[in-house]
């Protein structure tokens, strides 16, 4: 087999037809050698054969392989390579909004915390807004989601009380806890969402993971504890009219729970307690289903 390319230390890197030379050479953030890539086999990877949607966000891409690693200079090569490539048409900011990658919150969601400093500093094409419309997923949501991310998903241990620190940041920088909601509407523009379209908040993803702390000040930036959202349901798929106390309770959060119970109004309590999700379950019910299943688990 001959080398694709010569490395910048002399040696010879081989590719397995799939891209997997390029691939880890943006995950190795090496610059040299990416250029070197570009120069010798060309830009065919910026043109992979999947699209990015919603559905399945972890499609090759060579941006959003960058950006899940926060290695800001290979992000950077990647843009310089891209403009300066004559065959590439569509402008890097189009093709990434055409693409549904925004950057800032892919670094979010992988808990890059200096890339994602390095996006919200920078400008076009690269660069990201707080509380952007034009993409699903805001950097909130997506650093609060990273909450519930395990090691294998992250690459790496971090601490919990770093995503929070985050998240605490990009509240404090202006971000919206009412933005992120996702709707079903979202890709038509032009139709108006409404409660019923509600697909996910940002206090729906943080109950399962999320401390007091983080919990009370999600509350007091204005998040909705009364939202009914849509939530997947392992073998049972999606259940509507879903809480955040149903989300707690099910997660055993006793923390979240207790940010919640502090922060009803008159009465509130006893009619969160007894709103049913679409399947006509209560706070409760998902307690105690999610203690019976540790329970089964723990008997296997």
């Amino acid at each position: 087999m001959r080398p694709v390319i010569s490395a910048s230390d002399g040696s010879a890197m081989y590719d397995d037809g799939c891209g997997s030379l390029v691939k880890s050479i943006i995950e190795a953030d090496d610059v040299a050698n990416l250029h070197r890539y570009a120069k010798v086999r060309g830009t065919r990877f910026f043109s992979p054969g999947a699209e990015v949607h919603d559905w399945n966000p972890d499609e090759w891409d060579p941006f959003l392989l960058a950006a899940e690693n926060g290695n800001i200079d290979a992000l950077r090569a990647l843009a310089e390579i891209y403009q300066s490539d004559p065959s590439q048409t569509e402008p890097l900011e189009a093709r990434l909004r055409r693409k549904n990658i925004h950057l800032l919150s892919v670094a979010c969601l992988y808990a890059r915390f200096e890339a994602a400093e390095y996006l919200l500093s920078c400008g076009p094409p690269l660069g990201g807004k707080l509380n952007d419309q034009e993409f699903t997923n805001s950097p909130l949501l997506s650093s609060v989601a990273a909450l519930g991310f395990t090691r294998g998903k992250l690459g790496r241990d971090i601490e919990k009380s770093d995503i929070e620190n985050f998240v605490y940041r990009l509240l404090g920088r202006g971000a919206s806890v009412c933005q992120p909601n996702r709707y079903a509407n979202k890709d038509q523009p032009d139709q108006q969402s409404s409660p019923k379209d509600l697909l996910e908040t940002v206090l729906g993803v943080a109950a399962p993971h999320a401390s007091y702390k983080l919990a009370s000040r999600l509350i007091a930036e204005g998040a909705d504890i009364h939202a009914q959202q849509e939530w997947y349901e392992l073998g049972e798929g999606d259940v509507e009219k879903v809480t955040a106390l149903h989300i707690a309770s099910g997660s055993w959060n006793l923390e979240f729970i207790q940010a919640l119970v502090e922060n009803y109004g008159d009465g509130e309590l006893a009619e969160a307690v007894t709103v049913a999700d679409s399947k006509g379950r209560l706070p409760l019910h998902w307690a105690l289903l999610s203690l019976r299943g540790s329970f089964d688990q723990r008997s296997e």
